[in-house]
């Protein structure tokens, strides 16, 4: 299967893949919100690496650890093909939209 090996500043997050069909993601994502638009109303700043996977056939949503990142620090994903990869964190049915 494909496989991405992720990176946080050189230590190795996570190897993540889905056996079959299915979507694989590696996603740094910033936002800053303000206090209406967070659960506590606080004003809000977050940095995160979020892996996931989607296995189409079953329709099960997987996540590995999310990492919380800093400015100056670096992702590196290395795309692998492999036959097994580390067990998610979560695996839930998908909510579909």
């Amino acid at each position: 299967m494909i496989a991405f090996r992720v990176f946080h500043n050189d230590s190795e997050v996570c190897l993540a893949g889905v056996e079959g069909l299915g979507v694989l993601t590696a996603i740094v994502t910033w936002a800053n919100r303000s206090g209406e638009h967070t659960e506590s109303g606080d004003a809000e700043e977050s940095l995160k690496l979020l892996v996931g996977a989607l296995r189409t056939p079953t329709d099960e949503d997987f996540t590995w650890p999310p990492k919380c990142l800093s400015v100056g620090d670096s992702v590196t994903i290395r795309i692998e093909k492999v036959d097994r990869v580390d067990e998610p964190c979560t695996k839930v049915p998908h909510r579909g939209t």
